[in-house]
Parts: C-alpha cells; sequence; structure tokens
C-alpha cells in the first residue's frame, strides 16, 4: 500500500470518484483527469525506494485543467505536493513551484454547477484540498484553500479571482468559511504568548469578511466542536461513528441555537465587529480568554498579547510580575517561596520555605516593583475545608474593631466530585477493610465513615489506623498514594525516621501522616507519646531547623503501615486510640490499578459527599473503640505488655474461665504462687500492687469467703485482703459470652 493509496482509503475516495471529465486544451474535447497522482519515488543515497508523495492536482472553476506560466513562454499545470515523511523535507508538508500563486481548489461538486451556469445559494470555503473534496463528495459545493490566507490574490489585497468568478457567476447567497477545531484551542507553555495563534486565525477570518463586503453575500464561520474528539471537518465525516445526517444538517443550518450543535458550531460574521469577531477566539480581552481557556491555563501564570498573567480564586485575571504574586509571600516580617519537594513515593508537594529578601533582591532586575507586588499576610493560620466553594486561601479576620490577614497553610483538593463508578476504589477498599473487629464485624463500612469524615469534617480526630502484613506488595503503600492522589498536598508520606525527628516543620499540620514501613521504637516513649498527642491535641508544635517553634491548628490523621505484625510500636493494654488491620495478599495483581483508582477519585468524592454515615459519634475520636478493636490490635498489645501485666492477665483470665463467674476475688499471696506456676517467679507484692494500679484494680476488701482454682478441677479456700477484678476489665461482651456458653457434650456412640 502506498501513501497515496492510504489515503484514498481513508477518505473511501474511489478511482472513479477520483477521475474526472476535465476540458482538453482543444474546445468541446474532454480527459480524463485525477485530483490525486502519485509523485516519482523517493530515493535514498543508495538507491533504496522509501516512498512516494501525493500529487494534488488543480482545475479552474469551468473544469479546464489549471496551469501557471513558467519562465517567458512555458506554462506547466499546476500541483501541489503532500509529503509522505515532513521529517526529510524540514518539517514541510507541503511543496509547490517556487514563485507560483495559491490557487483555490476547485471540486466537483462546485465545477459541476459552475458548468451549468445555476445558481448557488451557499458556497463552503475549507482550509487542505482533502477536506475539500470529502465535502464534495458528500453533495456539498465546497473549494478549497491551502492555508488559512490563502484566500487572497496575487496583490494580497483582493479575494482571488477564481473565488470571486464562482461567487459572482453562480450568484452565491452564503459563503461558509470552516476551520479545523484547533483554531480555538490553547496549549500551555512557559513565556508562550498564547494569543499569537490565535490571532492568526481571527486575522484569516476578518481579512476574509473585509475582502467579501463588496460582493454583497451573507459570511458564516464553522468549526468543529470539541465533542466528538476530531480534529478537521474530514475527520468528522470519516469517522463510521459518528451520524453524517447530522454533521451534514449542521453544515447546512445557520440559525441552529448553538447549545444544541454536537459537531460544528456556526457564527454569522456579516455584520458584527472586529471586537466580536476577536471574541470568538478568545482575543476581545483577557478576561474573554479565560473564559474560553480557563481549564487550560489552570493553576498557570500564562501570557496574552505580551503580558504575564494568573487566574486567582475568583477567577479573574491578575497580572503577573515574574511570579512575584503565585511564587512569594510575606506572612509578618518573613517572607515565604513556594519550593516543589518530592518525597520517597514520588509524590511532589509544595511546600512555604523561608526566603530572605537580600536573595529576592539579587534575583530580579526591578526588585523594588517585584517585592511590592508579593501578597502581605499578618500571620499562618490552617483551616481545613475541601469544599472548592467554602475554600479560602486568604482568610479575613475581625475583632473589636482589628482586622487581620490571614495565610491559610491548607490547601484547595484538586477534583470536584462528579457522579460515575468507582469500581476499582471498591474493591481495593474491601481487599483492606475486610478484616474483621473482636465482635466478628466487617469494617468496610467503618472505613468509609473514616474517610467520608476526612472529607466532609476534616478537623475531626479520628483513631491511628495501622495497616500491617507479614508479606509484602499487599496494598499498604498502594493505600497511602490512592490517599494522597484525594487530598494532594494536604498529606505527607514519611518514614520512621522523620515521624521520630524532633523537627516536624514539612508535617505539622498536614490533614493525613502517612508513615510507611514503620516501627516505632518501643524504648522511645517520646515518640509513642508524640504519636497519641498527633492523634488527639487540638494543636502542634512546628520546629523547623534555624527557626523559632510556633503552634499550628492540628486535624491529623495518623495512618501507620507496616510489614511487622506484633512488634510495630508499643500500645498498652488500656490504649484505645488504636485501628490495627492485619492486610491480606493481593491474589490477582493489576498494574493498571492506581491510573484506574485515580480516574475514578472524582466519582468517589461524590459518593462520600452523598452518603449516609453508617456509625454516629461514640467519643472524641468518633468511633467506639469496641467497633475496632482488632485480633491484630491485641496481638500488639500482648507482645508489648510489661512482664508482670502480662503473667497477672494469663493467671487472671485463666481464674475466670476455671470459676464462671463475672467477679472473683484474689489477694497479693495467691497471685504470687499462681505467677511461680506459670513461670513467673520473683515477682513479689509490691510489683503486683503497682500493676494492678496501673491498670484500675485496687485491693479493697478483706474477705474469709473466696477461693481459686489451681488447676480445672482444683480449688483452695483463702481469705486476707483482695482485689475484686470484673470480668469487663479483660473480656469483651462478645468474648466473655462465649465464653459463658456451655461446650456441647459429646453423645457416647452406640454399640453396633
Amino acid at each position: 500500500m502506498s501513501y497515496l493509496s492510504d489515503r484514498l482509503a481513508a477518505y473511501h475516495i474511489t478511482d472513479k470518484e477520483n477521475t474526472f471529465k476535465a476540458q482538453a486544451e482543444e474546445p468541446g474535447r474532454f480527459c480524463d483527469f485525477r485530483f490525486f497522482t502519485e509523485s516519482e519515488p523517493e530515493k535514498d543515497k543508495k538507491g533504496t525506494v522509501l516512498g512516494t508523495n501525493i500529487v494534488i492536482n488543480y482545475l479552474t472553476p469551468s473544469g479546464e485543467v489549471a496551469y501557471y506560466n513558467h519562465g517567458n513562454s512555458q506554462t506547466r499545470r499546476f500541483s501541489r505536493i503532500r509529503y509522505f515523511d515532513p521529517d526529510r523535507h524540514g518539517g514541510h508538508k507541503y511543496f509547490q513551484e517556487k514563485g507560483t500563486e495559491m490557487m483555490p481548489f476547485n471540486t466537483p461538486a462546485v465545477i459541476e454547477v459552475y458548468r451549468k451556469k445555476k445558481e448557488l445559494k451557499t458556497l463552503y470555503i475549507v482550509e487542505g484540498e482533502f477536506k475539500a473534496f470529502k465535502l464534495s463528495m458528500m453533495g456539498i459545493p465546497a473549494i478549497g484553500i491551502g492555508g488559512i490566507f490563502n484566500f487572497k490574490d496575487t496583490t494580497k489585497s483582493k479575494m482571488h479571482h477564481d473565488i470571486i468568478d464562482v461567487i459572482q457567476t453562480l450568484k452565491v447567497q452564503n459563503v461558509v468559511l470552516i476551520f479545523d477545531k484547533d483554531c480555538i484551542e490553547v496549549k500551555w507553555e512557559e513565556k508562550k504568548d498564547l494569543s499569537k495563534r490565535l490571532n492568526n486565525f481571527y486575522v484569516a477570518l476578518n481579512v476574509f469578511n473585509e475582502l467579501l463586503k463588496p460582493y454583497n453575500v451573507q459570511l458564516y464561520f464553522s468549526h468543529v466542536t470539541e465533542k466528538p474528539g476530531q480534529k478537521g471537518i474530514d475527520d468528522v465525516l470519516n469517522e463510521p461513528s459518528n451520524d453524517t445526517a447530522a454533521v451534514l444538517s449542521e453544515l447546512q443550518s445557520f440559525t441552529a441555537g448553538m447549545p444544541n450543535r454536537f459537531y460544528l458550531y456556526t457564527y454569522q460574521i456579516t455584520g458584527l465587529s472586529s471586537y466580536k469577531i476577536k471574541q470568538i477566539f478568545g482575543l476581545a480581552n483577557v478576561q474573554n480568554f479565560i473564559d474560553l481557556f480557563g481549564k487550560e491555563l489552570e493553576k498557570h501564570d500564562f501570557r496574552y498579547n505580551g503580558i504575564d498573567y494568573y487566574i486567582d480564586d475568583s477567577g479573574k485575571p491578575v497580572r503577573s510580575w515574574q511570579g512575584a504574586e503565585r511564587h512569594y509571600i510575606r506572612v509578618g516580617t518573613e517572607y515565604f517561596k513556594n519550593i516543589v519537594e518530592e518525597d520517597h513515593n514520588g509524590n511532589k508537594e509544595v511546600s512555604l520555605t523561608k526566603w530572605t529578601i537580600e536573595t529576592i533582591k539579587n534575583d530580579y532586575s526591578n526588585p523594588t516593583e517585584f517585592i511590592r507586588q508579593i501578597p502581605k499576610f499578618d500571620a499562618f493560620c490552617n483551616i481545613p475545608e475541601n469544599d472548592p466553594a467554602k475554600y479560602r486561601q486568604s482568610i479575613r479576620s475581625e475583632k473589636a474593631g482589628y482586622t487581620s490577614v490571614l495565610y491559610n497553610l491548607y490547601r484547595p483538593l484538586d477534583h470536584e466530585p462528579k457522579e460515575g463508578e468507582w469500581r476499582s476504589i471498591n474493591m481495593f477498599l474491601h481487599h483492606i477493610f475486610d478484616y474483621k473487629n473482636l465482635k466478628g464485624q466487617p469494617m468496610y463500612e467503618m472505613a468509609l465513615d473514616y474517610l467520608q469524615m476526612i472529607y466532609l469534617h476534616p478537623a475531626q480526630h479520628l483513631p491511628i489506623l495501622c495497616l500491617v502484613s507479614k508479606e509484602r506488595e499487599t496494598g499498604k503503600t498502594t493505600f497511602l498514594n490512592l490517599l494522597h492522589s484525594i487530598f494532594g498536598e494536604n498529606m505527607r508520606s514519611l518514614d520512621s525516621e522523620r515521624i521520630s525527628s524532633q523537627f516536624n516543620g514539612n508535617w505539622a499540620g498536614k490533614l493525613i501522616v502517612g508513615v510507611d514501613e514503620s516501627f516505632i521504637d518501643t524504648d522511645k516513649p517520646t515518640v509513642v507519646n508524640r504519636l497519641k498527642m498527633i492523634a488527639t491535641n487540638r494543636t502542634i508544635p512546628i520546629e523547623r531547623k534555624g527557626h523559632d517553634a510556633s503552634e499550628v491548628a492540628n486535624f491529623a490523621k495518623l495512618i501507620l503501615c507496616s510489614n511487622d505484625v506484633a512488634n510495630m510500636l508499643k500500645i498498652e493494654s488500656e490504649e484505645t486510640r488504636y485501628w490495627v488491620i492485619e492486610v491480606g495478599t493481593i491474589r490477582e495483581k493489576d498494574p493498571h490499578m492506581a491510573e484506574r483508582m485515580e480516574a475514578e477519585i472524582p466519582a468517589f468524592l461524590h459518593y462520600l459527599k452523598h452518603r449516609t454515615m453508617f456509625y454516629g459519634e461514640r467519643t472524641r475520636l468518633w468511633f467506639d473503640s469496641d467497633d475496632y478493636a482488632t485480633e491484630a490490635l491485641a496481638r500488639i498489645k500482648e507482645r508489648t505488655q510489661p512482664k508482670v501485666w502480662k503473667g497477672l492477665v494469663e493467671v487472671i483470665t485463666e481464674q475466670f474461665a476455671w470459676q464462671k463467674k463475672p467477679r472473683i476475688f484474689i489477694d497479693n499471696k495467691t497471685l504470687i504462687m499462681l505467677l511461680a506456676n506459670h513461670g513467673y517467679k520473683q515477682i513479689d507484692a509490691g510489683r503486683i500492687n503497682a500493676a494492678m494500679e496501673d491498670h484500675g484494680i485496687e485491693r479493697t476488701v478483706n474477705s474469709r469467703d473466696f477461693y481459686y482454682f489451681t488447676d480445672r478441677s482444683t480449688s483452695f479456700n483463702t481469705s486476707g485482703r483482695c482485689y475484686i477484678i470484673h470480668s469487663d476489665k479483660f473480656y469483651t461482651d462478645t468474648q466473655w459470652e462465649a465464653l459463658m456458653t456451655p461446650e456441647p457434650q459429646q453423645q457416647a456412640e452406640e454399640p453396633y
């Protein structure tokens, strides 16, 4: 297959349609003419054929072969070359003989009407010969031009005589100029003036309009919309899934309302001022430009008509002084710069770093004006808000006649909730949170409540979530990455060393603090206490190297991930802040799971926004600790218990199991003996008293009426000052009910 045959096949152009009866040089005689033919093959230096180009041949409006003068006496047929490999020709797609003017490409639909001298109500002008030919095949009389300005004659001051000839001879009433979709598109590039390319299209349309005014026709302008996903009118007509009848209907309708159009936008140009035409391309003013292209410009400084701007929180353009407003702030008497940092997972985050005014002066050529443009705030604040309609970067605070402007350290979310499916996220959350609590309940609904609280009520303190697993690649890090994709710069991912460091300036005040591959040294109680403080305190001190300590509002949700299921940190038996889940291995690994989940975030947020909470508020961490008590948590508590208390738990729970009473009595002498029986030797009464008091159990009565068991069937009476111990100190309701339920007796087997 050659380049020509491929192109003709794509446009469904048969040899019959490509062949036309052109007027021969002798009057009254016709010859077979082909609009698209092949050039001589292109070869490399070794003579190897690389390919053939397409020769585009031209006819006059009457169907005669188009010629041009070459030299003093020679004439040649006019044609253009479409290269199969533009890179071999310096990036140029087309070639024509040097010194020749551009000619309009007359199609069969136009020539047939011209030959019959019929009236033509509407003439279509489109950039590109193949586009014009495709329209002609669909019964649309179209003329092609080789570029958006190639409708002018050699003087560049008049419309090309072929176009005027067609308009006047066929008494054309309407002319429609068609451009591709990209005539109203911008692609952001740093320091690139985004108005220049758009201005070329505006000038072309405006000049076309001016040159057409003497001929008493109505001019319309059409371009392909963004909806079908194709660039040019030929692409739209060639796409099998498009409704061709609807395309042609929109193409020939000039009065349909703009919102009802799917394939083409059409504007009446005749009678419009230059200002109104500029509005079509977003060139009337910078606000008009933002109204059309705001999504493409979001979060970027951009250049428009030689001036740099950015879009503020209200959607208004603000002139940018070399990035002063976007990259720097002054808080109090100190300057700060937004710095892009990258963590160990590749997540990029923006953080404020202290910057000296001397450095700023050295970096810019006009420092006085630059510094004057830097936004000024009186102090920092940290007010979490995930609703974009309510979020404020700059907060005005007033009291007793005083006013301060505060800089909010919390960042707005990138995602806008939108109804849709979130199957991949749902499946992933089931994988993580179908783990059961001690009541036997899966914690999936609690996980949704947990995420919903973070999203809708970010200031609410929540339990410290710990994801543990023996194996790697279970999804723990993927869960952290999902939260980072949702909450962006309001989350920090750290390692154990950084959470243990006294310097916390890069994460203090964040919404979520994730610690991956964590192992908290149980010999450092200050670190464990810091975790508890982060989980519950309203404020947290910020400590940075070389800076004075300060405080910021604290609403952090701690998430710890570890491959050590029993020793990741020290958790005391009475501690209620921790929610520990053991995560299983992902059976079927999906390399594209992360991308799919990120695409579903808007739908997931929409679900959370409208979902009814499963659990009501019970404690300062919202949930009741019994609802997130798990076997994995119990295992860590057991492994990190002090030796004395660990032994006491063994002997006391054994007595409950044997006595079957919700309350038991026991004295120190008996406990020392029972501990020795379990291998806990040399533990005296003082250590027992201290351990029992630490857990809220005191010796309160003297009794002569209590007993204990030394094994399941042997009991002994004793007396003395004893502890009264209640079962709910050591068992949940479910565990106690199971303990008190008699074991089913086995029936004796009947003899044969």
